[in-house]
């Protein structure tokens, strides 16, 4: 959970240090070919490599400039990258197509019916009646004891860490025990943001800072669910990290709704993921506000 929290400080940071031009004129772009591509500090082949960029990643070009001819064209897109100024040959990456912008995506063929309704203050959603609320079972006592006794701490330091998550936004927790997944909803209030936030912004600082913990982004998305706007992204754990083994499949919803971010996570393994990647969309499909999306 406290790794999380700093994934999502870094995502701030990084969204504060970006200029507003930035967030108002760059485009996404995604380099092609199957060679990582040279960013240079100047639009010449002879100006030093900033940064070797790999196939498939985007990056945000904000302005389109005239260099070296090479590969044909004398046209360079001018990139910014963890707020560092860069310059990639154009005949390198091709512009982004939107994806499933305004539209919805396809309704869930799984079967809700007999799901159960967790009501939030401010959202509901359905989940799998056999998932376990997390949060509800530490309300019992004994139960609080003997997960404490398991991991070799007293019921009041497994309490103040229960009370922690709560504190930092974890508003549910759930589990599937026949999967090994762990569900969890985060709800951040970002009232007090310098600037309001947009999920385009969000995208490409969510996807470096999976990067930079040991994670690999195999796709990140935006897309319309039920309830508004919403960032998908799934990643792979590729590194060693205190919170989630190698190999583990990180799922991600981001969704904006008044003054608050919620981001709806999945953890589970790669054969789990594949059992249940339906479920997990359909859980998305079925979270719902008590007030429609703004700032997305």
């Amino acid at each position: 959970m406290q790794t999380f929290k700093r994934i999502l400080l870094f995502l701030l940071i990084v969204f504060l240090a970006t200029p507003v031009w930035a967030q108002t004129d760059a485009k996404p772009y995604t380099v092609i070919g199957n060679k990582p591509v040279n960013a240079r500090s100047c639009p010449q082949v002879k100006c030093p490599v900033v940064q070797s960029i790999q196939p498939g990643e985007t990056v945000m070009v904000v302005d389109t400039v005239t260099g070296d001819v090479t590969l044909g064209s004398d046209q360079w897109h001018k990139v910014e990258i963890d707020g560092k100024t860069m310059y990639v040959h154009s005949a390198l990456v091709k512009e982004t197509v939107a994806e499933n912008k305004g539209e919805s995506t396809k309704p869930s063929t799984v079967d809700t019916s007999n799901w159960l309704e967790y009501k939030g203050k401010g959202f509901s959603f359905l989940f799998p009646k056999n998932w376990t609320d997390t949060f509800k079972l530490y309300e019992n006592k004994k139960y609080l004891e003997s997960i404490a006794e398991l991991h070799g701490m007293t019921a009041a330091e497994l309490q103040a860490q229960v009370d922690a998550m709560k504190a930092n936004g974890i508003v549910v927790m759930l589990y599937d025990a026949a999967t090994v997944t762990n569900v969890e909803l985060e709800k951040i209030d970002i009232s007090d943001w310098a600037k309001a936030p947009s999920l385009k912004v969000l995208r490409p600082a969510y996807k470096a800072s999976m990067i930079e913990r040991g994670a690999d982004v195999l796709s990140d998305e935006l897309i319309t669910l039920p309830a508004g706007d919403c960032l998908h992204i799934h990643a792979k754990q590729t590194a060693e990290n205190g919170d989630w083994k190698v190999g583990t499949q990180l799922v991600h919803y981001f969704m904006l709704n008044g003054n608050y971010l919620y981001v709806l996570s999945f953890y589970t393994s790669q054969k789990s993921f594949a059992q249940k990647d339906a479920i997990f969309e359909a859980v998305a499909q079925n979270l719902t506000f008590s007030r429609g999306n703004t700032n997305t």
